[in-house]
């Protein structure tokens, strides 16, 4: 498992990296999560859970438009989140994982 704590370090580490998920929160500072995960789409089909605290219908419709696979709303559950990565994680093959997080 790898981090990144800023959109731009996480832009390094995708274009770097075969990762078997990416958990992409979407306020991420200096860039967000959308913008990375729009900028990911162009080379990569690994999976994207974005983490958010929006959950509007026009917003969720919005994430998949832009390529994420699945969503989780702040606050959530871990076992939530758990049981989102390891169904996605399910169809994949052996890469590392990348969270983007924002502190």
């Amino acid at each position: 498992m790898y981090t990144a704590e800023t959109g731009i370090e996480g832009q390094l580490k995708t274009r770097d990296n075969n990762y078997d998920l990416v958990l992409l929160d979407v306020k991420l500072p200096e860039v967000d999560g959308f913008t990375i995960c729009r900028e990911l789409r162009k080379f990569s089909d690994v999976p994207i859970i974005f983490i958010t605290a929006k959950h509007s219908i026009s917003d969720r419709l919005y994430w998949y438009q832009l390529g994420c696979d699945d969503y989780v709303t702040k606050p959530f559950l871990l076992a939530e989140l758990y049981a989102k990565v390891m169904a996605l994680l399910s169809v994949q093959k052996e890469r590392p994982l990348l969270f983007l997080l924002a502190v």
